[in-house]
């Protein structure tokens, strides 16, 4: 689950630092707390390319998809809306609407996307490109988002959450209004830099 807003606090700060120390120690290098004032920095900068580049790996290769149940989990901070889009193409180019479809705090997001997108499509939902098949045969919610519409995971702006798709046959990482990528940039709260997702809207 990615925000918005970043906060931390003092559970999440230790889980942080347990991580980044655990994946030094993979390295063979000494506890980040352990780090000069001077060295800390440079450590950090030093991490953020690769650190980039697992975690883009893992949104874009280790996704979860649409017709199947999720073994992933995003447990909900609070109540709000997921936007769902009808289509790939939801965004000012299609008649489809964009359902927001209301959440629980506590509700796993991953289970709430998939029942909504298993679900039968309405008539209204069978006007766009069906990218599964042609013979109008009980089509499903899913079968317009996409040849291969996968989740990465779920973006957090205030009780909004965006789901972040990526389509893994056409190598496009696209939300309900445009496109998403991934970015860093540094928290002087933990004094490394952590991943953002920049929405790109179209």
């Amino acid at each position: 689950m990615f925000a918005a807003q970043r906060t931390w606090d003092p559970a999440s700060i230790q889980t942080f630092n347990a991580r980044r120390d655990d994946r030094r120690a993979k390295n063979g290098q000494q506890p980040f707390s352990s780090l000069s004032s001077n060295e800390r920095k440079p450590a950090s900068a030093a991490d953020k390319d690769a650190l980039k580049n697992e975690l883009w790996n893992r949104m874009t290769l280790q996704t979860t998809p649409l017709e199947k149940f999720p073994m992933q989990q995003a447990i909900a901070p609070c109540k709000g809306v997921m936007i769902c889009p009808g289509t790939i193409r939801s965004s000012g180019h299609s008649r489809i609407p964009i359902t927001k479809l209301p959440f629980e705090k506590g509700q796993d997001l991953f289970i709430t996307a998939y029942y909504h997108y298993s679900k039968l499509a309405s008539e209204d939902d069978r006007t766009a490109k069906n990218y599964v098949s042609n013979d109008g045969i009980s089509p499903r919610r899913h079968e317009y988002l996409g040849p291969e519409p996968r989740m990465s995971g779920f973006y957090l702006e205030g009780n909004e959450v965006q789901i972040l798709f990526y389509d893994s046959n056409l190598k496009l990482p696209w939300t309900a209004h445009g496109t998403w990528s991934l970015g860093m940039e540094f928290d002087e709260t933990v004094e490394a830099f952590v991943p953002i997702i920049q929405m790109n809207v179209s």
